[in-house]
């Protein structure tokens, strides 16, 4: 979906490299942030490093309140890490999301958790209605959006628990949605082209930077993450391409 568009003010996208091994020893939470020690980060942490952040004054020189959009995949999707928990179903003119949400308060923060591929885990990625996910999280009147992934690594000084901050993506899929201007009746009016050279927030990935620092996570401030259609993985030549 477009990055661009005015329905949501901030995307970002945080990558962490994870073994499959460990995947399954650790809690379904936990084992989204491994260190490349193999300690598993404390929940205090995993709050401090993705929301805790977002109400401290870096990104415009003054508290902002905000709201959370959590799009969890691979771990984190566990609707426990919020408190005061409330289930909501949301109709959108795409269609259905991949489940219901939960909205909730991570400390201070208001926050909606939505499991990408359902609670089930029973949504394969191509059959994932991302703008539906989107319009969804902006009903319930999220401000950012906060997404992670699970991969793999194409490059050795990116090792197994380190989280990446994305700042490009290269889109290799076929058969997904690409965008709500789409000419369909509930697509904006008119024709138009939205630039996608910096797709994501500058404001709140220098805050997940900032913060990750703190916490002395390793972690890469910069990256490229690719993204193939699916299920299947990518060819030895495939790869090689990137």
């Amino acid at each position: 979906v477009d990055s661009t568009t005015p329905l949501i003010q901030s995307l970002i996208i945080v990558t962490i490299i994870v073994k499959e091994a460990e995947l399954r020893q650790v809690q379904a939470l936990r084992r989204c942030c491994l260190c490349a020690s193999g300690n598993v980060l404390s929940r205090p942490t995993l709050i401090s490093l993705y929301f805790d952040c977002l109400v401290r004054p870096t990104m415009a020189g003054a508290r902002k309140t905000v709201k959370v959009g959590i799009i969890g995949g691979s771990g984190l999707d566990d609707p426990d890490i919020l408190e005061h928990r409330q289930e909501h179903t949301v109709k959108t003119p795409f269609g259905e999301p991949s489940d219901v949400l939960v909205s909730g308060r991570i400390g201070e923060v208001d926050c909606v958790l939505l499991a990408r591929h359902g609670r089930k885990h029973s949504v394969m990625p191509s059959n994932v209605n991302y703008r539906a996910n989107i319009w969804a999280l902006r009903e319930l009147g999220c401000t950012h959006v906060i997404a992670t992934t699970a991969c793999g690594s194409l490059r050795e000084d990116i090792s197994p628990g380190h989280v990446v901050i994305l700042d490009q993506f290269i889109d290799r899929t076929t058969k997904r949605a690409q965008t709500f201007h789409d000419g369909g009746k509930d697509s904006p009016k008119g024709v138009c082209h939205l630039s996608a050279a910096t797709p994501f927030h500058h404001g709140l990935r220098k805050v997940l930077i900032d913060t990750v620092r703190q916490l002395h996570i390793p972690h890469h401030e910069a990256g490229t993450v690719v993204t193939i259609e699916g299920p299947r993985f990518s060819t030895r030549a495939e790869s090689c391409i990137f």
